[in-house]
């Protein structure tokens, strides 16, 4: 299959006079053209993958050129005051989550060993409600699993082991029901 993204600009069309994009995937229509990339990278129809419609603009082709299709890449906005162990944690170009996953956290335990020893302290004396699409990582008050960090599919709620440090955009949130036992992933900006 050789599926279409389609690009957001104004005045484009298709082989015929259509003016509102020409994705494969209807729910890709009014989706940021990295965002369509991905999404057809994680759910592997991925082989050639070309504009449904033109002119994409420079921007767009662009961000289709830069986008790493090695793994599956997730935009999150942070928030503020992160610890730099923290950042180096969610920046981390390794993660992948655990083969034994279940369906309320992606896992990835990596971190805990490679950021083994570092504090990370606690934001917070008090649980909360975590919903889908936070990103945690473990704090100081669990120290066997410091560091590991967790996005979660499942609203729940979490003890004060954990730190809130992210959320995945709502639009990115299509991606992570295709992040798999022992897929690798990233967090990106």
């Amino acid at each position: 299959m050789r599926p279409f993204v389609t690009s957001q600009q104004k005045n484009t069309f298709g082989p015929w006079p259509v003016y509102d994009g020409l994705p494969t995937l209807e729910m890709h229509r009014d989706l940021p053209i990295d965002l369509q990339l991905r999404h057809l990278n994680a759910i592997n129809l991925c082989q050639d993958i070309m504009v449904g419609n033109c002119f994409a603009s420079e921007e767009e082709l662009k961000a289709m050129a830069d986008t790493d299709l090695s793994k599956i890449n997730i935009k999150t906005d942070l928030i503020d005051d992160l610890t730099d162990t923290e950042k180096e944690i969610i920046f981390w170009d390794k993660h992948q989550s655990r083969d034994d996953a279940n369906e309320w956290i992606i896992r990835s335990s990596w971190p805990r060993m490679i950021f083994a020893g570092r504090s990370i302290p606690a934001r917070s004396g008090n649980g909360f409600t975590a919903h889908r699409g936070d990103v945690l990582i473990v704090n100081d008050n669990l120290e066997h699993y410091r560091g590991e960090l967790w996005i979660v599919l499942k609203d729940m709620e979490v003890s004060n082991e954990y730190n809130l440090v992210g959320r995945v955009h709502v639009q990115e949130q299509i991606l992570l029901e295709w992040v798999k036992p022992q897929y690798s992933f990233g967090i990106i900006r």
